[in-house]
Parts: structure tokens; C-alpha cells; sequence
């Protein structure tokens, strides 16, 4: 049997332990029945096909390197969401099922605070999502007592970066009384071990997607609700956020049990433990998506948007250009990476960085970095001067000036030949096909991206 010639499937480090374990190249066909194991997390398309320039006029995507030239990440089936007919959404990218009426508490006439609209504090929206699971808003629950707060990657998974507001786009599919302004999610916004700072929440703007600011304040500041329902299964699955331990308002920490926190639901796919894994080549596979992350990140300094995306350009084509710590230039498929791929690195649960525990990175823990997605509010075209920034202090994305400076952080798609790996696997001439080649102690993935760096 002849194996295809151009099959390209990302691996993790478990599922390449098994096939080199076994040295069966039969697991390599085994691939092709279903590539889908292949990541425990997809990452999808943000919906953006248009490009920029730095003041916000509409250019020619081609060789710009810019989200809406790459188009980057899973394809969003069609139609994107189904109504169900009972007052519910399913998500068909992320099987989540979402109340249909996005501002259900005005319609319930549910407005503690006085809002004309029913906007509330975080604490009344934990609330209301409990008095409709108890029955008290039987306009709200479509039949269903195990609603909840979404956390902030599955509301963000509703984000659209195409030329219209993501809550204009949520209408035209089928939702209704979507507000343009911030949600709150389940997640809370941890940035210092200042107790004041245990009083914010995440919020996502279904104006134009940023997910910060200063409408955090879980007491004080009113915005709305929108509950979600189910495990996300896919095709592209939301994964959890890493919160484990639940606030008080004042920093104390308390009982998950009936908060309504996301360290209380803890939603989503689960991370693969460690999270990341140091090729020792300058580079850093993330095991949950299957993605690889320069691992310097200060090395191709600060830029403004557009400039940042040519350094990257650079870094592919002249990479002898730049002192990238333990990077030697192996690569030439760098890019900026979406907004979707950069808030993927987050770990909600820590701070000053943002990241997972043991993280493997040379990174500025309170940096700003660049994504590929141009972001604005998209009434006029100069709001399109903006592009979305990730800030690892604490993981909060917003819309900054492309005329600022700020770092990058590059990534690639891991990607392996098959044809080519089984013709390793089989040929007695590669020397360390099955040797702990980066001397690791472990004979896992990262053992067969050198050997894909023999060939």
C-alpha cells in the first residue's frame, strides 16, 4: 500500500510516543481515518476576508500577511448556528446551545438595578441565570434548568471580525435583541494580588469583540447576560480557562458551590498536562492546539501593526537577521497570529503572565502583543486604524491604534509529511529515527520534529 503523498496532519506528543513506542507505521494511515484526533482544540477562522492599512482603508489582501490574506483556522460550517424552535441557538462550530433572545432578562421585565434595558452588576447576572434554572423566568429557560454565565471563551467563540458588529452579525443569524456593548462572562479578571482586584469580571463587547476596560467592576458596573447551555463538542471546541478557585468580591477565597463562577462550572476542553513542551529549537508546541510559538518573545522587538507583521515576514526570509534565543532559523511559514490563536495561549487563572504554570517562554510578562486582526467598530473606515492586542498581564484583548508599538509573538502550524515520516521510519539510513534525539528523556513528538529536520 502506498501512503498519499501530501496527507498533512498536526500530531501531538502523545499520539507520536504511541507510534514511535510501537514503531507500526500503520499508525500513520490510522491518521487519515481520523485527523481529527489529532489536537484536543482546533482553533477557528475569526470570519475576517478583508485587509487594511494602517489608517484603515481597504487594501489588496494578497502578501499581506494580515488575518484577512492567511484566513487562518477551521472553516465555520453553513449555516453557522441552527434556531431550534424553542427560544435556543446551537452553535454548530462549537456545539454550545445559546438562549435566542440575547437579552432575555428586559424581556422577562428582570432589571434589579433600574436599567431601562435591564444591564445589571455581575453579582445580580449570577442571579438571574439561577432564578431561571429555579423556574422564575419561564420566558427564559426554553425548557432547560442548567443554564450558565458563559465563560469568557465560549462568549468570545461568538466574536465575528468580518465587516460588520459582531451583534449585528448575531442578528442577521437569528438571534435577537443582541446589544452592542459589553456582556459579562463567568470568569473573573485576575491582574494583582491586590484584594480590589478580585472585583472584576471579564466582559466581551459585542460591539467590536475587546474584552477589557473599565466596565469590569463586579458591584458597581452594569452590562448584560447572555446564558449558555451544554458541553462544547466541536468541531471546534472551547477550551476551559484554567480557573480553578473562586472570589469574594474582596479577595477571600470562597465555596465554589452555587457561585456561578467559572472556577465553579469549569466548561470546556481540558488541558493536556503540561501544557506546553520546549522543542529545544527555540520553539514551543502548545499540546492543546497543536501550534508552535516562537518562544522568545522580545527577540524581533517592538513595532507598530503593520511594520510588526513585515519583521515577521523578515524572520521567514532572513532570519539570520535576528538573535531569537535558541532559534536557528529552521523554519519559514511564521506568522502573525488571529486574535483566536493568541487568546488561546491564556491561562485566566494567573497574571504578570497570563500563562499556564511552568510556562517555557522568554516573554514579557506584562507585554502587549500584536494579533493579525484588524478590529474597529466598523460604522466608518477609519475605525479600521485599530487592530486587536493581547495583553499578557492578564489576558484582556483590545483595540489599539496600528500607529502604536507594540511586541510579537509569531506562530506556525506544526504540520508533518506523512509520506515522508514513513519513508524515515522505514529507512535504515536515518540514523535517530527512534532515539531520544533532543536527549529529553522523554521519545515523544519533539524527537520526530528533528527527525522531520533530517529529511
Amino acid at each position: 500500500m502506498t501512503i498519499p503523498t501530501k496527507r498533512i496532519y498536526r500530531l501531538t506528543d502523545q499520539l507520536l510516543r504511541t507510534l514511535m513506542l510501537t514503531g507500526v507505521i500503520l499508525g500513520l494511515f490510522l491518521l487519515t481515518a481520523a485527523p481529527s484526533a489529532a489536537v484536543a482544540v482546533e482553533i477557528p477562522k475569526t470570519g475576517q476576508t478583508t485587509c487594511f492599512d494602517q489608517t484603515g482603508n481597504i487594501i489588496d489582501c494578497t502578501a499581506t500577511g494580515q488575518d484577512g490574506d492567511v484566513q487562518v483556522g477551521l472553516g465555520w460550517p453553513e449555516p453557522r448556528f441552527e434556531d431550534v424552535g424553542d427560544g435556543t441557538m446551537i452553535d454548530r462550530l462549537t456545539g454550545l446551545m445559546w438562549l435566542k433572545d440575547a437579552n432575555c432578562a428586559q424581556t422577562a421585565g428582570y432589571s434589579p438595578n433600574g436599567s431601562s434595558r435591564s444591564a445589571m452588576t455581575w453579582v445580580h447576572a449570577m442571579d438571574f441565570v439561577s432564578q431561571i434554572n429555579a423556574g422564575t423566568h419561564g420566558l427564559c429557560g426554553a425548557g432547560h434548568a442548567d443554564w450558565r454565565a458563559p465563560n469568557v471563551n465560549e462568549l468570545e467563540s461568538l466574536v465575528y471580525s468580518g465587516p460588520v458588529r459582531t451583534s449585528e452579525w448575531l442578528t442577521a443569524n437569528g438571534f435577537t435583541n443582541v446589544q452592542a456593548y459589553h456582556y459579562w462572562t463567568s470568569t473573573l479578571s485576575l491582574y494583582s494580588t491586590d484584594p480590589t482586584a478580585y472585583d472584576r469580571a471579564n466582559i466581551i463587547n459585542l460591539r467590536d469583540g475587546s474584552t477589557g476596560g473599565t466596565w469590569r467592576n463586579r458591584t458597581s458596573m452594569l452590562n448584560y447576560i447572555l446564558p449558555v447551555r451544554g458541553v462544547s463538542t466541536g468541531p471546534s471546541q472551547v477550551s476551559k480557562t484554567g480557573q480553578t478557585v473562586c472570589y469574594a468580591t474582596d479577595g477571600s477565597v470562597i465555596d465554589c458551590g452555587g457561585t456561578g463562577q467559572d472556577a465553579e462550572t469549569r466548561a470546556g476542553a481540558p488541558w493536556p498536562e503540561p501544557r506546553f513542551h520546549d522543542n529545544g529549537d527555540g520553539t514551543v508546541l502548545d499540546r492543546l492546539t497543536g501550534l508552535a510559538w516562537l518562544k522568545d518573545g522580545d527577540c524581533l522587538g517592538m513595532h507598530t501593526w503593520m511594520d510588526a507583521i513585515a519583521t515577521v515576514e523578515d524572520l521567514n526570509s532572513a532570519p539570520s537577521g535576528f538573535s531569537c534565543l535558541d532559534y536557528a532559523g529552521q523554519s519559514a511559514d511564521w506568522r502573525t497570529p488571529t486574535r483566536k490563536e493568541l487568546r488561546s495561549l491564556i491561562d485566566y487563572s494567573r497574571f504578570t503572565p497570563a500563562l499556564a504554570a511552568n510556562h517555557p517562554f522568554d516573554i514579557k510578562p506584562t507585554g502587549i502583543y500584536w494579533t493579525s486582526t484588524s478590529e474597529g467598530e466598523y460604522e466608518t473606515p477609519d475605525e479600521y486604524a485599530g487592530a486587536a492586542g493581547v495583553g499578557l498581564r492578564d489576558g484582556l484583548l483590545f483595540n489599539y491604534t496600528k500607529s502604536g508599538s507594540m511586541n510579537i509573538l509569531p506562530v506556525r502550524t506544526a504540520t508533518f509529511d506523512i509520506a515522508a515520516l514513513a519513508a524515515a521510519f522505514g529507512n535504515p539510513d536515518c540514523g535517530g529515527c527512534h532515539e531520544d534525539l533532543n536527549e529529553d528523556d522523554d521519545l515523544d513528538g519533539s524527537d520526530l520534529v528533528e527527525i522531520a529536520g533530517m529529511m
